[in-house]
């Protein structure tokens, strides 16, 4: 017998108790809860953004929050995935509704562990870039680094656009890009630049 295909409506009835994922079908659980360092870095990306985006149209959301990503002929009800981003920024109000977001996000982020960082390097990052997410961040703070994904038009794929730490040093051949050493800014969000000496301080 084949293992069970977890679908939206099958998430939607699963505890309170832990924080789910299903991605393509698989039922992934997060427990126990971040680390609180993990969540001081979370915190500080969304502070970052959401301040920056009040004069926009574009939201930020940190997790728990529901970023559904159906097949172009699934029902939502029948999506086999649904993941929860650390921080996720949505431009278009149209893919809002009560339960998250319904379609791709123009900005996630991931806040990359020790234990997370095949899911997030591997699986989450085919995901987004299959689902068209515009932009990916993968922030890694045992090694101070954020690694900038940016979605080409053209080919549908991602492209790394930016690696930097937050002492303005360099991570790959990318180095720091943005008014000031360890400043980042979004591709998907043109004038939203990332200050990394307070997500990574010293």
């Amino acid at each position: 017998m084949s293992e069970k295909r977890y679908t939206y409506s099958d998430y939607r009835q699963l505890p309170d108790d832990a924080r789910y994922e299903i991605i393509e079908g698989e039922l992934f659980v997060a427990t126990p809860a971040p680390s609180r360092h993990h969540q001081a870095v979370v915190g500080e990306v969304f502070r970052q953004l959401a301040n920056q985006l009040l004069a926009h149209r574009c939201e930020a959301y940190v997790a728990p929050f529901d970023v559904m990503l159906p097949a172009p002929d699934e029902d939502l009800e029948d999506s086999a995935t649904v993941v929860q981003p650390d921080v996720v920024v949505v431009c278009d109000p149209q893919k809002l509704d009560a339960r998250g977001c319904v379609g791709p996000p123009d900005l996630a982020v991931e806040v990359v562990s020790r234990e997370s960082r095949r899911q997030d390097a591997v699986r989450k990052r085919a995901l987004y870039e299959r689902h068209g997410v515009r932009e990916y961040w993968m922030v890694e703070p045992a090694r101070r680094a954020l690694t900038q994904l940016a979605l080409d038009p053209a080919t549908g794929t991602y492209r790394e656009h930016d690696s930097a730490d937050g002492a303005g040093g360099d991570v790959g051949a990318g180095g720091a890009r943005g008014p000031h050493a360890g400043a980042l800014e979004s591709t998907a969000l043109p004038g939203v630049i990332l200050d990394l000496s307070t997500v990574f301080p010293q």
